[in-house]
């Protein structure tokens, strides 16, 4: 849902609410949910009373993509790190200047 965030307990848009905002099938929505529920990222309440999200579900969904990031994504970073020869001072330097570029670009 864009780039919303939902604290835990929050209650979840309705799936037509998402599916008119987005121009997307109902269907569409109801499958990421149930998506979300067998993920347990979120929890189903009574037929016709919605969903909610988890409390501690964003602290579980990080923590999946911080072990994707370190098994599947850094070993290609690192090795292309080293194929360039780039040294730790450089990549530093880099760093900061990309967390300084997001920060000003999320303050407008």
């Amino acid at each position: 849902m864009g780039r919303r965030e939902f604290a835990g307990n929050a209650d979840l848009p309705s799936e037509h609410t998402v599916a008119a905002e987005f121009t997307i099938n109902p269907l569409t929505v109801l499958k990421a949910y149930q998506n979300l529920a067998d993920e347990e990222l979120v929890v189903k309440k009574r037929r016709g009373l919605g969903m909610f999200v988890k409390p501690g579900a964003r602290k579980l969904l990080l923590r999946g993509e911080w072990q994707h990031f370190l098994t599947e994504e850094w070993p290609r970073i690192a090795a292309t790190i080293q194929r360039l020869g780039l040294s730790r001072d450089e990549l530093l330097d880099v760093i900061h200047e990309i967390t300084a570029s997001v920060k000003t670009r999320e303050k407008s």
